[in-house]
């Protein structure tokens, strides 16, 4: 193609390199001016599970990994978003908008949280177009973590009043010894599985039936000496039937 062949074809396509960059300084100008940058804040959580008298590392890991998910909710929710503003003067609701819909989805977009699976850490990561900002934000997650985790997942099923569990099929219910092992009251369905695993020590209500599990919520509620009484046994008994090292050893030495 020679030259005045190349002017040619360029003044038929006049129109289409001309939006063409029109377009492209748009994008540029976007990018370079109106939105900001936006800087980087990271930091690590572990969650541990305080240890009580015949728990075993199974349980403190998935009670862990558990309030770890449970927090990674939280963290997103208004009222966390409220006590990181409360908690830090270099923070307040001005940085964000004003519309409370518009102010949760900036919120989720600044905020981040990274559940490493089965380690009980989160990754939370803060996006902030002022890098002293994005940094302060990341602190005042911390501090609120560190401070009023309590508030967002009520320690656990070691501070629970008690565990309810309506399931209609079992095998063997690990969430159900796991709420025995802290000493709380058990409100189970009468299935088979139940029965067998705890003996008499859990309350049953009659499966499938709302009523009748509504009847003995209540009941539970109104007596908490009734609620509480069985605790100290149930421990006990899930420390001698289920300890994980024993079924490990049992298990080991039917093997060999």
């Amino acid at each position: 193609m020679n030259f005045r062949e190349t002017i040619k074809l360029i003044y038929q396509k006049k129109w289409l390199i001309f939006w063409v960059t029109v377009l492209g300084a748009v994008l540029f100008f976007d990018l370079a001016v109106i939105q900001e940058p936006e800087y980087k804040a990271s930091s690590k959580v572990l969650v541990v599970q305080k240890q009580m008298e015949g728990q075993n590392v199974y349980t403190l890991s998935r009670t862990a990994q558990y309030l770890t998910q449970v927090l990674e909710e939280g963290i997103h929710s208004d009222s966390f978003f409220k006590e990181v503003i409360k908690s830090s003067n270099r923070i307040s609701e001005d940085d964000f908008a004003f519309e409370t819909d518009q102010r949760r989805k900036q919120w989720q977009k600044t905020v981040k949280v990274d559940v490493l699976n089965d380690l009980g850490v989160m990754e939370i990561d803060v996006f902030y177009p002022q890098k002293e900002k994005s940094q302060e934000i990341n602190q005042a997650i911390i501090s609120v973590l560190e401070k009023q985790h309590q508030l967002y997942h009520g320690g656990g099923q070691s501070n629970a009043y008690l565990f309810v569990h309506p399931s209609e099929q079992e095998g063997l219910p690990i969430t159900v010894l796991e709420a025995a092992s802290f000493g709380r009251p058990l409100l189970l369905s009468d299935i088979e599985a139940h029965k067998i695993i705890l003996e008499d020590l859990p309350f049953f209500f009659r499966s499938k039936n709302t009523k009748n599990l509504k009847e003995n919520l209540e009941s539970l509620l109104k007596n908490p000496q009734l609620a509480q009484g069985r605790n100290e046994d149930l421990k006990i008994y899930v420390k001698s039937h289920y300890n994980w090292d024993k079924i490990v050893e049992s298990t080991v030495l039917k093997y060999t």
